[in-house]
């Protein structure tokens, strides 16, 4: 909790110099403001619960297991029973309780959180530089802050699952939008977000199992689970199929995609699967 709270707080620095350097180049959209507007939320309540735990730990338990009759009712009117069982409230109140005092008596750790925070984002940041670099495409640091904060943003408050799709084409737009060629822009949107997301993501999978906190069991499930994860892509790659075939007005939409498919996007595909 420490951790994700301290790590929002950061980005706060870095997305509102991007959301100020789009709002002077009249390209501040609105679903960037309410983007920012969830993720100020998010950190508010977040450190609310917090300063509850801090202040008046009572109130977080009473939170807590109001929430708890609440999931119970919710299950029960499916007949499911309830995903929280009785000693949730107290122990995750008395977590809270310990993460505020933590936070109130060893400030330091907070600083150098902080810090090893900001580092990771100027690392992303020179790696963003380094794809524009890597495409023949200047960019003003202006610019850049902007789309990282906005890719970022998206990465926290969508829908999707660590903002796959929505995260590619919000970058892909707010570059475009800055006056980067159309293809250029969606093809360094693919390239950055597959160095820092998708090759990451694959050696974590991986590695994962060979951690040593995994039991023979967990390792077990998670086997299970990535046969059963690839059977889905490939049923859902089936279904596609399917609906491509029997719906052939729908190649239509195709056209809408042709004059982004240029030679510049299909060479930077390339150099992007080489990566």
């Amino acid at each position: 909790l420490l951790v994700t709270i301290t790590e929002l707080g950061v980005f706060l620095v870095i997305l509102l110099p991007g959301m100020a350097y789009l709002y002077t180049h009249h390209d501040l959209k609105t679903y960037e403001v309410v983007g920012a507007a969830i993720l100020t939320a998010l950190i508010t309540v977040l450190s609310g619960v917090l300063l509850l735990g801090l202040w008046r730990p009572a109130w977080i338990k009473r939170l807590l297991g109001l929430l708890q009759r609440v999931s119970a009712w919710a299950a029960g009117l499916i007949c499911r029973q309830s995903p929280l069982d009785d000693a949730w409230a107290a122990t995750t109140g008395e977590e809270f309780s310990a993460a505020a005092e933590a936070l109130s008596s060893k400030p330091g750790a907070i600083i150098r959180t902080s810090l090893v925070a900001l580092i990771c984002h100027l690392i992303d940041l020179v790696c963003l530089y380094a794809v524009f670099l890597a495409f023949d495409q200047p960019v003003g640091f202006g610019g850049l802050v902007a789309g990282y904060s906005m890719a970022i943003l998206f990465w926290i408050v969508s829908p999707t699952p660590q903002g796959v799709g929505v995260v590619e084409a919000v970058l892909a737009m707010v570059f475009a939008s800055l006056g980067a060629p159309a293809d250029e822009a969606i093809v360094i949107a693919l390239a950055y977000r597959g160095i820092t997301f998708w090759l990451p993501m694959v050696l974590g999978v991986v590695m994962l199992q060979r951690a040593r906190s995994f039991r023979a069991e967990e390792r077990t499930r998670a086997r299970v689970a990535e046969v059963r994860v690839a059977a889905v892509l490939v049923g859902l790659m089936g279904v596609i199929g399917v609906l491509s075939a029997v719906t052939p007005a729908l190649r239509d939409r195709l056209n809408l995609l042709d004059p982004l498919l240029t030679a510049g996007v299909r060479h930077g595909a390339r150099m992007a699967a080489v990566l």
